[in-house]
C-alpha cells in the first residue's frame, strides 16, 4: 500500500480522571495544627499542612502530593527578581531586612550557605560550606566584642588604633564578601551588569552594602513560598522532609 493511501480513524478525546498521588511524610518536628512545612518527593518541593490536632516529631502522615509552583530561587534568568531598594518588600520585621541592617555578615553567611560557598565566598565541599554561617557569626560576635572593649570611654574622645584597625578589617571583609557573592549570583543567574560596567558588584557593595545583602537574600530563595528564619544556617526552615510514595 502506498503511503498516500493510508487513512486514519478519528478518535474522540474523552476526559480521564487522574488518580491523586499521595505520599507518606514523617513530621520533622512537633507542630500545631495549621502549621505548614516543606517536604520533597522525587526532587520536587511541596507544602504540607499540619492537620487538626497537630503532629508530633516522627509521626507519619498520608498527604496529597501537590507540587508548589515556582519554587526556584529566581523566577527568571537574566534579571534580578526585584529592585536593590526593595528591602522592605516582606515587611520591616523580615529577617532579610533586620539582618541586612544590623548584622549584614550574618545574613551573608546564610546566603553563602545557600550557594554552597565557604566563609571567603569560594566554592567548597559540604564539609566546608556547612560551616560558613557559624564562621561569619563568630566573626560578627568577635567584632562587636572587640569594638566594645576598645571603644573610647568618653564619646568625645577619638577612637584608639585598635578600634580603628578592627573596624577597618571588618569593613574590608564585608566589602570583599558582598562583592564576590554578588558576582557569583549574577553569574549563576546570568544577570548582566547594567551600570558601572566592570565594577558594578564593587560599587553596589561599597555604596549600598546593606541593600545589596538584602537583595541577595531575596534573590537566592523565594520568600513568597519559603518562610524566613533568623537562626538557621541558610535562613530557611530545616531541610524538606524526604517522603515515600504509598
Amino acid at each position: 500500500m502506498k503511503s498516500d493511501d493510508i487513512t486514519y480513524s478519528a478518535i474522540t478525546a474523552e476526559p480521564v480522571e487522574s488518580a491523586e498521588t499521595t505520599v507518606e511524610v514523617i513530621a520533622p518536628a512537633t507542630l500545631q495544627a495549621g502549621y505548614v512545612f516543606n517536604a520533597t518527593y522525587e526532587g520536587t518541593i511541596f507544602r504540607v499542612d499540619v492537620p487538626d490536632g497537630g503532629v508530633i516529631k516522627g509521626q507519619k502522615l498520608i498527604v496529597p502530593f501537590t507540587p508548589t509552583k515556582n519554587d526556584g530561587a529566581s523566577s527568571s534568568m537574566g534579571a534580578w527578581k526585584d529592585d536593590i531598594f526593595a528591602c522592605s518588600r516582606y515587611g520591616i520585621c523580615h529577617p532579610s531586612l533586620i539582618f541586612a541592617c544590623c548584622c549584614p555578615l550574618v545574613l551573608m553567611g546564610q546566603v553563602m550557605t545557600r550557594l554552597k560557598l565557604d566563609w571567603f565566598a569560594r566554592s567548597a565541599p559540604a564539609g566546608e560550606w556547612t560551616k560558613t554561617f557559624s564562621t561569619l557569626v563568630y566573626i560578627t560576635i568577635a567584632y562587636i566584642v572587640l569594638t566594645i572593649i576598645f571603644s573610647p570611654a568618653d564619646p568625645e574622645e577619638e577612637p584608639g588604633p585598635f578600634y580603628n584597625l578592627f573596624s577597618f578589617l571588618y569593613g574590608v571583609l564585608s566589602l570583599v564578601l558582598i562583592t564576590k557573592v554578588r558576582g557569583v549570583v549574577r553569574a549563576r543567574h546570568q544577570i548582566p551588569e547594567t551600570r558601572c560596567i566592570g565594577c558594578e558588584d564593587f560599587c553596589c557593595a561599597f555604596w549600598c552594602g546593606c541593600c545589596t545583602v538584602s537583595q541577595l537574600a531575596r534573590e537566592t530563595t523565594d520568600y513568597d513560598t519559603q518562610e524566613a528564619r533568623y537562626f538557621t544556617n541558610d535562613g530557611l526552615p530545616p531541610d524538606p522532609t524526604t517522603v515515600m510514595i504509598v
